[in-house]
């Protein structure tokens, strides 16, 4: 299993994220803060693909998607672009379709060029985060029942650290798998409704 990072993060400076403030937040945790920016990589770009249209009728789904946003950007600590996202959402909610419009454009050049400076450093320091996996029959319920919770209540952070925890083990069931890689697919697209709605049936049974 991995057990260092191949920089030291104190030493480390990217335009838009408070580095030592992501430090504080995950415990001096080096190892979190990578896994944490290399989530934010592999997502945000799907998202704001998904957002950069916006009308009347797509504007509830539109606050969900900035939403997620807003969280997994203050889990990096990338507090500028939080904010951004935290203002489009409040207009989102607010039906201002005209200021939504205005400002979405300065937000996905900020986000775009946060997305490319972390992978910019992800690269150039060759982070594989991947840790050898341990075996499960099936995914444990509950950790399923934090990921329903989390969709439920829109909770991006908790979502994402719970579906890191359920990726920590390969499972021997077909069907925990099969489980187990669809969640992570839809949580990458911050499907929550999906989610739930799965779940919540899995749950009952």
């Amino acid at each position: 299993m991995l057990t260092t990072v191949p920089v030291a993060l104190k030493d480390v400076s990217i335009n838009g994220v408070d580095i030592q403030q992501a430090m504080n937040l995950m415990g001096d945790n080096e190892l979190s803060v990578f896994s944490m920016m290399r989530s934010y990589v592999n997502h945000v770009p799907d998202v704001l693909r998904v957002i950069r249209t916006p009308d009347v009728d797509s504007l509830k789904e539109f606050a969900i998607h900035v939403h997620g946003i807003k969280g997994a950007s203050f889990n990096i600590c990338a507090n500028h672009v939080g904010e951004m996202a935290r203002e489009l959402e409040m207009l989102a909610k607010a039906k201002d379709l005209e200021a939504v419009e205005a400002k979405l454009h300065p937000f996905i050049q900020t986000a775009e060029k946060l997305v490319a400076d972390l992978n910019d450093f992800l690269e150039r320091y060759n982070a594989d985060l991947t840790p050898k996996k341990g075996k499960k029959p099936a995914p444990d319920k509950n950790v399923l029942r934090t990921i329903y919770e989390a969709c439920v209540n829109y909770k991006t952070a908790h979502l994402t650290k719970s579906i890191e925890e359920l990726t920590r083990y390969d499972y021997e069931s077909e069907s925990g798998s099969e489980l187990m890689n669809w969640l992570v697919r839809q949580s990458e697209n911050l499907e929550y409704d999906l989610i739930r709605e799965r779940l919540e049936n899995l749950l009952v049974s």
